[in-house]
Formats: structure tokens, sequence, C-alpha cells
């Protein structure tokens, strides 16, 4: 009982930084869709961007890993849910 308490304390708490962190999920969605994305891309490419700027954001790869990641683990929650809530 105890361990299964702390695992659900833990999952809620980093549930509940998840939805926080949400709107610069969001955030980060629309920039990778706007046109300020393949503007920033070509500065970077071009070398017109500081030397020392972080460019992960830039990178499709990592972009697309973190939308993977995002979508994997929403639907990973729905089938935990429906398969808690078919046997409770």
């Amino acid at each position: 009982m105890e361990e299964v308490k702390e695992k659900l304390d833990q999952a809620k708490i980093a549930f509940e930084q998840l939805k926080a962190s949400m709107k610069q999920y969001d955030q980060l969605s629309a920039y990778y869709s706007s046109q300020d994305w393949f503007d920033d891309v070509q500065l970077y490419q071009d070398g017109k961007l500081p030397a020392d700027i972080k460019a992960g954001i830039l990178s499709e790869d990592g972009l697309y890993d973190v939308f993977g990641d995002m979508y994997e683990y929403a639907l990973s929650q729905l089938e935990f849910v429906s398969e808690y809530m078919r046997k409770h």
C-alpha cells in the first residue's frame, strides 16, 4: 500500500508539472509551425546568430522527438485510464 501511494503521489506531482508546462508546449508548437522558425533556421545556417546561443529548438529532430514523446505519453495515459476504469 505504501509503495503504491508513494508512486501515485509522485505521478500526481509530475502530472501537475507537465500540465503547468502545456502553455510552453503550445507556444513551442506554434513557433515550430510559423515562418519565424524557418527564418531563424536560415539565420542559424547562415551563421547570423551568436555562436553561444542555444539552438536546439532549431533542430527538426529534437522538436519531432518532443512532439512524438508527448503524443506517446498522452496515448499511454488514455490506455492506462481506460484499463483502470474497466477494472474498477
